[in-house]
């Protein structure tokens, strides 16, 4: 969820507001707003903010973000008086805020970068269309081999390493040319020790890929994550296994604040989760089919889901990522699960919504499949979809059924799964807390059959 001041959530939680957007180019004289915000030298010349759209394609590892225009008015000419100023390739930003709100507490939503301008209602007007500041991540990688030179069958390129760490450090920044403040590396990091501690892939490749197409199919679809922009424009990431302590509500939908009844939908089915791993160079030797029974029994029917990985490896936890995000894909997919495609809100602390952030949904007109009546009290949904219609006031949002991702279903609640290598915060045993020393594995002496505080080491049955 995006962050905002107390005096934003005040204003926002009133019944009577009227809100201001602020549209702000780096090292640019001028600034724009909807309306006179009451400060600073802001122009209250946007005539047009279109919708800005992200939406979750977590199968593919990736979302979907789309440019965000805005159409300023050239008021006596004043913006054309300004073009030998270059706006292409500067940094702009979109805020929002309330009248009678101070300048800071103007929360930041969008951060893009000026990609061109175009001359608009009969020359009355500038539409500016800016990109994403990720879109430098569409950049060719590992363009010579491990020689130094063309990467080719001849001289291939191989590595190896944590997932988080190749995305991070060697893609993002190494090859891509990503600055540390652009990426979101506390969450790739609590993923790398939370989440997948201990995990390697090893690659050896013949092509340079893209960066977007490698880093979405061969390290994030596998492990059942996805990238995303935040606000400030930073690289992150989401996935079927929430990092732990996150799975928390962070807004309550109900019949009070929402402008459209929800219409629930169900999702695609998937019971069936193959992974591919193992890749010989030639062909996958290893193909691991995870299928959810009880799905299966309940609907007399399967859906199945393919991940295919050439850094995965059996040798290094692969069976057990493989089950382990099976069942993360089953937890959203095998029941059918309830969403929600078509959620209006109004412009509160819904507006501060990311997809990903769960939420919660109470409405007494919601058919409810489980008791049979209308009605649904609470329901955990996480957001896939969010779309901000600025020039109204609303936000367009799609929701699909989390209560077995909250309820942790076939998943240790702590983010722990079978077959996992124990998180980098856990101590050796003489420094363990009881509760780690009854969920892991910890060596002791062969001989003795003790760990290092002569208690006995607990056997494997």
């Amino acid at each position: 969820m995006i962050t905002a001041t107390a005096n934003w959530k005040t204003e926002a939680a009133k019944l009577v507001k009227r809100y201001v957007h602020l549209f702000e180019i780096t090292g640019y004289s001028r600034s724009f707003a909807t309306s006179d915000p009451g400060f600073g030298t802001f122009d209250a010349w946007i005539v047009d903010i279109a919708p800005v759209t992200q939406n979750a394609q977590e199968l593919k590892g990736s979302s979907a973000l789309n440019d965000l225009a805005v159409t300023v008015a050239d008021v006596g000419g004043a913006i054309l008086g300004d073009f030998p100023f270059v706006f292409q390739g500067r940094d702009c930003t979109l805020k929002t805020g309330f009248v009678g709100l101070a300048q800071a507490d103007y929360t930041l939503m969008h951060t893009y970068v000026v990609d061109r301008i175009e001359s608009v209602k009969n020359n009355t007007a500038w539409k500016f269309i800016c990109k994403p500041q990720t879109r430098l991540v569409k950049k060719t990688i590992f363009t010579t081999g491990d020689n130094g030179g063309p990467i080719g069958s001849d001289d291939p390129r191989t590595f190896s390493g944590h997932p988080m760490d190749l995305l991070n450090t060697t893609i993002l920044q190494g090859e891509v040319g990503l600055a540390a403040g652009d990426i979101d590396v506390a969450t790739i990091n609590s993923y790398r020790d939370l989440v997948f501690p201990g995990v390697q892939f090893n690659f050896s490749i013949e092509k340079a890929p893209e960066a977007k197409a490698f880093i979405e199919k061969e390290l994030l679809a596998p492990l059942g994550l996805y990238a995303l922009t935040l606000a400030d424009g930073k690289f992150s990431l989401r996935g079927f296994l929430p990092i732990p302590g996150t799975v928390v509500s962070q807004f309550t939908f109900s019949d009070d604040n929402v402008a459209t009844l929800p219409t629930p939908a169900e999702a695609e089915l998937i019971n069936v989760v193959t992974h591919r791993f193992d890749h010989n160079g030639d062909k996958f030797a290893v193909s691991n089919v995870e299928i959810e029974a009880a799905s299966e029994t309940k609907f007399s029917q399967q859906g199945a889901h393919v991940i295919e990985s050439l850094g995965m490896k059996s040798a290094l936890q692969g069976f057990g990522l493989a089950r382990l995000i099976a069942q993360g894909i089953f937890n959203r997919f095998a029941d059918k699960n309830l969403t929600m495609k078509s959620l209006t809100a109004h412009w509160d602390e819904a507006a501060l919504l990311e997809i990903g952030d769960f939420v919660k949904l109470s409405h007494p007109f919601v058919p409810n499949r489980v008791t049979g009546v209308l009605g649904i009290t609470d329901q955990f949904f996480i957001i896939t979809k969010v779309s901000r219609v600025y020039m109204k006031g609303q936000v367009k949002i799609s929701l699909d059924d989390a209560e077995q991702v909250e309820l942790g279903g076939g998943i240790d609640p702590a983010g722990l799964g079978p077959f996992k290598i124990a998180p980098m915060i856990v101590p050796v045993w003489t420094s363990a807390t009881q509760p780690q020393k009854d969920a892991y594995m910890f060596i002791g002496d062969k001989t003795t059959g003790k760990y290092s505080d002569a208690v006995d080491a607990h056997p494997l049955a």
